[in-house]
């Protein structure tokens, strides 16, 4: 047996091998021809004898005489050689026996490598990418999946190099590198919006007004934020723009060290190479199962097409139907009878994984050799159709592991979405949070917490501080002090500060309860003209006014429920202005009696009952009851907090110490009682309109207990009852029985005048200008007098106007707490400034302090806000409580227990910010 067929026995166990895979791998009939042709590839021909080919001049074979060297058959047993044979490239024979080796061949058939066909200079630039070709019988297939250049120059706008020139968009964005026209410039944000080389100029209409420390960023807007551009601060300058950036980086050439510093989003783009080292080029790709050029493949394009490195080929075997040699062919001049066999000339371990398939040889006409394996299917590049087009086992993914039918442009979500192995590129800031997640800067902490290049943007005031007062607005000199009103603070002795005047009356109002329509009516003293009217309870009769000038009122409710009223003096009309109405007492407990103490509670007594109660300001919920045992008809509080009670009883007259909480006792009226209106004045003494006697009662009590009662009268004054003492301590009295009203000097003891009045006159008032106000119950009008006695003018109101009380505030603010206010309006210039923190300086004897207060408004002819509490002792932190506005109004109260004394004032601060 020749040494060929010996060969062909040896290898029958791979053929059956290869044929039954091949059957597995191969469908229908294909299939079982394919394995036939396999099985059958090396049968004998009929005589069981192998023709062999012997190097001697006769032709042995039947192809002629004469091939491989010369004209002698002097290749024995070499089926790689002779006529037949196509040049096979890349082994150095002349298989065609042509006498010409490797002719026609341009590569080595099986041979895949990367391809670019661009100009020179763009690949990888821009778009532009390389693509693959694959050497098939010596001859290299078109350059396939290569990406050239879209365009000569850029004609789209669109953040894409098209012309592959290194540059994107070029000629086409504006000086802030984006599409389209420039922005305008914004003014106020610190940046240079038009990339003009300007942060907010002046003739663009902008206006730093005195800013300092503002964020800021002179380079284009878009490279903020991005790799190590940051923002600084800059104080405004005196043009009104702002002076130069402090602190701030901007975009740089790119150098090699992990840092974008062209703020373009990548890092030493153009300087790495794919592999991420500087100043060398990519390695290229070596066959040694690395990715040695970093672009997630291993040894793309350096492998042959049967999955070996070149040079690692053996030679062919013959009929395993494999291309063992790599060189695109299967057992090409093998010996071969008749028959068709399968064959694959694919990598052995992708026959029958995804879409590769087995191909199909036949054996030649001559009967002895095999010829080229058809029909069959190698792994291409993975594309997005739902096959396995490499035939990895994996579908539609890429060898780096990409799901190709995915790829789109990136987005946040920690997926790498364009498949350039990285993760949300671009799409994140510095901090690793989504751009579309980023939270504006809520917190002013000095930090850039929202990562944009800008620390506390949009938070920091004028000053660059963080909710910091910078500016101050004091009043201490004469002429600031000026700047304010005084009501009840000396306007003329100005040099110390601020004291108190001789009078304390801070407000113009008279409020008049008009009984029969269950009305007030509130008169300004300063123009005699009515304000409003508001709606309270039943029967009103007792009005009193507090620090703020709002008004309590009592409702005696004949036969019902008694009440109390609070109105708001501002920012209100009619019956808006009721706060509140609460009832005090059962049903028919008449509330009479109604006075407000030094610490600004108000006080009601009802007349059935006998019980004294003291309401929240704030709601008019009772807070205290006290049983007094008398019929209480009329209230006013001394500076000693002692409650004084007028009974229209023998009792005459009771009193209550709020401090001590207890009676002290109760004092009847020599010879007459029935008292009606009740005040007190600045010494100390106590007086009463004494109805049924026509007399003014004065009761004096000393410090050792001793009481003494006077009582004076006039024949033009019957049926007294409403009275007021004045800032001189003069004493007026309404006498309802004659129709007029009555000066008492109590020095003299005598009544400097009487003056008829409108009809039936009840209560009595002192206005701050020292006017004498008049209530008269029978006409529906009020008058006021001069403190001479000359008859001003008449004010009509309401149906059956009544009280006995402290309907102006004057008692209030001169006997019970004696107090003067200055106050001032305070413009800051700009809009929604934040008002701070009251300071001011007092000097403070014994029995005497100083409160302060604000509110705010945003325009000049705006609503103000709620007043704050009074604060005391300086300072007072009024940020909290007061809305931002363009201006606040500030009050400071001195307060004394003690007429003789008062408290000073050499100083008030405001401590301010603006945004």
């Amino acid at each position: 047996m020749s040494r060929v067929n010996v060969h062909q026995r040896q290898n029958r166990v791979l053929v059956v091998a290869l044929a039954m895979l091949l059957v597995h791998c191969t469908s229908g009939t294909e299939a079982g021809d394919a394995a036939d042709a396999a099985l059958s590839a090396d049968a004998p021909d009929a005589s069981g004898e192998d023709t062999a080919l012997v190097c001697d001049d006769p032709d042995n074979d039947g192809y002629g005489p004469g091939c491989g060297l010369g004209a002698i058959d002097c290749a024995p047993n070499n089926p790689q050689i002779s006529p037949a044979a196509r040049e096979t490239c890349g082994d150095g024979l002349d298989n065609d026996c042509d006498g010409d080796i490797d002719e026609g061949c341009a590569c080595e058939t099986g041979r895949i490598e990367r391809c670019y066909d661009g100009p020179d200079g763009t690949e990888a630039i821009g778009i532009c990418s390389s693509g693959w070709r694959t050497c098939t019988e010596g001859v290299w297939s078109a350059c396939e999946r290569q990406l050239l250049p879209e365009t000569d120059d850029e004609t789209r706008c669109d953040g894409r190099d098209e012309d592959c020139d290194g540059e994107v968009d070029e000629g086409l964005t504006n000086a802030c590198g984006d599409c389209g026209a420039a922005s305008i410039e914004q003014c106020a944000d610190g940046l240079d919006n038009d990339c003009d080389g300007r942060v907010d100029p002046a003739d663009a209409g902008c206006d730093c007004e005195g800013r300092r420390g503002q964020p800021c960023y002179s380079g284009p807007p878009a490279t903020l934020g991005v790799g190590q551009c940051r923002g600084g601060v800059a104080d405004c300058e005196a043009t009104g723009e702002l002076g130069v950036c402090i602190g701030e980086v901007l975009p740089s050439d790119e150098v090699c060290d992990g840092v974008d510093n062209d703020c373009d989003g990548e890092v030493d783009e153009g300087i790495r190479n794919a592999c991420g080292v500087c100043g060398v080029p990519t390695p290229a790709e070596l066959c040694n199962g690395l990715d040695d050029d970093c672009d997630g493949v291993v040894d793309n394009g350096v492998r042959l097409a049967c999955g070996q490195c070149p040079g690692e080929q053996g030679p062919e075997v013959c009929e395993d139907g494999l291309d063992n040699d790599c060189d695109g062919e299967v057992d090409e001049q093998c010996s071969c009878t008749s028959g068709v066999a399968g064959c694959y000339p694919g990598p052995v371990e992708t026959l029958g994984v995804g879409e590769c398939r087995a191909g199909v040889r036949s054996c030649d006409a001559s009967g002895e050799f095999w010829g080229p394996c058809t029909e069959f299917v190698l792994p291409t590049l993975e594309v997005c159709n739902g096959r396995d087009d490499d035939c990895d086992g994996t579908i539609d993914i890429s060898p780096n592991g990409c799901a190709l039918c995915d790829i789109g442009p990136e987005i946040c979500d920690g997926i790498d979405n364009d498949c350039d192995g990285e993760v949300d590129e671009g799409r994140r800031n510095r901090c690793g949070v989504c751009f579309e997640d980023v939270v504006p800067e809520t917190e002013c902490n000095g930090a850039d917490d929202d990562c944009d290049g800008l620390i506390d943007e949009g938070l920091l005031n004028a000053c660059g501080l963080c909710g910091e007062s910078c500016f101050i607005a004091e009043w201490a000199a004469p002429d600031e002090w000026l700047e304010g009103r005084f009501d009840g603070v000396d306007d003329q002795q100005l040099d110390d500060g601020l004291v108190l005047g001789a009078s304390r009356l801070a407000l113009p109002d008279i409020w008049i309860a008009n009984t029969a329509e269950g009305t007030v009516t509130r008169i300004d003293t300063d123009t005699a003209q009515v304000v409003d009217t508001y709606p309270v309870g039943a029967d009103p009769s007792r009005t009193a006014v507090d620090f703020d000038g709002d008004v309590y009122v009592a409702n005696r409710a004949f036969d019902g429920q008694g009440s109390v009223t609070k109105i708001r003096r501002n920012g209100c009309a009619g019956g808006d202005c009721v706060l509140w109405t609460s009832d005090v007492g059962a049903p028919n407990a008449i509330p009479r009696g109604l006075a407000i103490d030094a610490e600004g509670y108000p006080w009601v007594g009802t007349f059935n009952d006998g019980v004294l109660r003291r309401l929240n300001p704030e709601t008019g919920a009772i807070e205290r009851e006290v049983i007094t045992g008398v019929s209480i008809y009329g209230l006013a509080i001394d500076g000693d907090g002692v409650i004084w009670m007028s009974t229209i009883s023998s009792a005459g007259l009771a009193a209550y110490d709020i401090a001590r909480d207890r009676i002290i006792g109760a004092w009847p009226i020599p010879n007459c009682g029935t008292p009606y209106g009740i005040a007190v004045d600045g010494v100390g003494a106590i007086w009463l309109g004494s109805f049924r006697c026509n007399t003014l009662v004065r009761f004096e009590r000393t410090a050792s207990g001793t009481v003494t009662i006077d009582a004076f009268s006039d024949p033009n004054l019957r049926e007294t009852r409403g009275v007021a003492v004045d800032a001189s301590g003069a004493v007026y009295v309404a006498a309802s029985g004659t129709d007029r009203v009555g000066r008492f000097n109590p020095d003299t003891e005598t009544f400097a005048w009487t003056q008829p009045t409108c009809a039936d006159p009840i209560g009595v008032g002192i206005a701050r200008d020292g006017n004498i106000w008049v209530a008269c119950n029978g006409s529906d009008e009020a008058q006021y007098f001069s403190p001479d006695g000359d008859l001003l003018g008449n004010v009509s109101v309401g149906n059956q106007p009544y009280s006995y009380s402290d309907l102006t505030g004057f008692q209030l603010r001169n006997f019970t707490a004696p107090a003067g206010v200055w106050a001032v309006t305070f413009d800051c210039g700009f809009a929604n400034c934040g008002f701070d923190r009251l300071v001011w300086e007092s000097l403070l004897p014994a029995g005497t302090t100083v409160e302060a207060r604000a509110r705010s408004r945003a325009t000049s002819d705006g609503s103000w806000s709620e007043w704050t509490p009074w604060f005391s002792p300086s300072p007072a932190q009024i940020g909290g409580a007061l809305p931002p506005g363009q201006f606040a109004e500030v009050e400071v109260r001195l307060s004394t227990q003690d007429r003789a004394v008062t408290p000073v004032v050499p100083r008030v601060t405001l401590e301010w910010q603006r945004p």
